[in-house]
């Protein structure tokens, strides 16, 4: 259920090594009177156990307001993982209680194209995760996101001002915040069965088939190459002489257009063919 809420004008930032340390201090300040607090995942050695620790604390304090941020190095904080184990760790924020979604940023070597892009990015997480989002840029565009991904209010690029808004914190979890994981995983399943079907089908991984050649002259009489050419006419291109077969008197049948098939050395005309050798 939506809470309409004032943000309070000071909010405690918690950055502490470990999550004990970190739940101490958070239930100190909210004993006192605290109930804005920002839990500063990167400074975790484990950031993902401070995204459990979150609803524990929501539980024990439920008027305390928790802002999880997990900055990355570049944006001047701790955190030096990929930008999916980012993204995962704060996931995870929003299924343990977060109830907002900060997104600092550092755009000083950003053009504009580049922060609206990043903006473009704040507006996704917002619809993902029906919560609202604000994104804090120390020298590019600042903006409050509705959960629907609209605007609310923003900064211009390289424009200095503050943003003052009511937002609405949310609890209720959207299907993508709780089952988004496990579709993921049922997808890597399914490629994973698809991978060993296919296996399966081919006995292994298909090869390419290579056509091995041999040696000259190692072809037996009567064999083709892969052109089909016969393996004499390959390795030296014989006289048709040399294929017809023999009459009864041992002389070579002629070819079927007529003319003397008689060799040169016994009187015949010369030949201009190829003979076995030949270069």
């Amino acid at each position: 259920m939506a809470q309409i809420r004032s943000l309070p004008r000071i909010c405690i930032a918690l950055g502490l090594p470990d999550v004990p340390t970190l739940l101490d201090h958070a239930c100190r300040e909210a004993a006192s009177g605290e109930s804005f607090l920002e839990f500063r995942l990167d400074f975790l050695d484990k950031p993902h156990k401070g995204a459990e620790a979150i609803r524990g604390f929501v539980e024990q304090f439920p008027d305390s307001i928790v802002v999880a941020t997990c900055r990355r190095h570049q944006n001047h904080g701790k955190f030096n993982g990929s930008i999916e184990e980012q993204l995962a760790i704060l996931d995870q924020a929003v299924r343990n209680g977060a109830q907002l979604l900060a997104v600092p940023a550092n755009n000083a070597t950003f053009n504009r194209r580049m922060s609206e892009q990043q903006l473009a990015f704040a507006k996704v997480r917002a619809v993902e995760h029906d919560r609202y989002v604000v994104v804090a840029g120390t020298t590019g565009i600042s903006s409050v996101i509705a959960p629907d991904g609209a605007e609310l209010v923003r900064t211009g690029f390289f424009e200095p001002g503050y943003l003052d808004i009511q937002v609405r914190l949310k609890t209720q979890l959207t299907p993508a915040t709780r089952w988004g994981p496990i579709v993921q995983w049922l997808l890597v399943l399914a490629a994973g069965a698809a991978i060993l079907v296919g296996i399966r089908h081919n006995g292994w991984f298909p090869r390419p088939v290579r056509p091995r050649s041999r040696p000259f002259g190692s072809r037996h009489s009567g064999e083709s190459d892969a052109s089909g050419t016969p393996a004499a006419e390959a390795e030296g291109g014989l006289d048709l002489a040399q294929h017809a077969a023999p009459d009864e008197d041992g002389d070579h049948t002629p070819p079927e257009e007529g003319g003397d098939e008689t060799p040169p050395d016994e009187g015949g005309p010369p030949s201009f063919g190829r003979h076995r050798g030949a270069t």
